[in-house]
């Protein structure tokens, strides 16, 4: 009997993480707005506010994007993990991982933060880990092909 407990959280917890992600990157305006308040900022609207803004929408949109491909690749996991199309997705992720990256670093110019430079730097390592990954499952796709043609 397989272990399909592992699989089946992840996929729960990438579902339900797509879900609150989008409510966030929807409600982002009034959620930011309303930061502002509790935090005694009210009064920055200009500038700071809508960097924060644009920078979050940037990097929100991105991050379902790689949660939608996650989900798709743990669907595969029971059936057949080593396709062409967990390769793609793996080098979607990591074009995904480096572009928010390179925003990250961008912010860094204009707004320059500790976690900021550690996040930055976290996804560079995942997207040079997600193309070393693809790297690894289109191996794999063609021994398997291989193999498939054998027996």
């Amino acid at each position: 009997m397989e272990n399909t407990f592992a699989p089946k959280l992840l996929r729960a917890i990438l579902q339900v993480l797509f879900v609150v992600g989008i409510v966030v990157v929807v409600t982002l305006p009034f959620m930011l707005d309303y930061y502002l308040f509790i935090t005694g900022n009210s009064d920055c609207t200009g500038f700071y506010r809508n960097f924060i803004m644009i920078f979050l929408i940037l990097v929100g949109i991105p991050g379902l994007w790689v949660v939608f491909e996650l989900i798709l690749m743990v669907r595969s996991i029971n059936r057949n993990p080593f396709v062409v199309s967990n390769v793609r997705a793996l080098k979607r992720l990591a074009y995904l991982s480096l572009a928010v990256s390179v925003l990250f670093f961008a912010k860094l110019i204009f707004y320059f933060t500790v976690l900021t430079l550690i996040c930055g730097a976290a996804l560079f390592l995942c997207c040079l880990f997600s193309l070393t990954l693809s790297r690894l499952f289109s191996q794999a796709v063609v021994y398997k092909e291989d193999n498939d043609l054998t027996i």
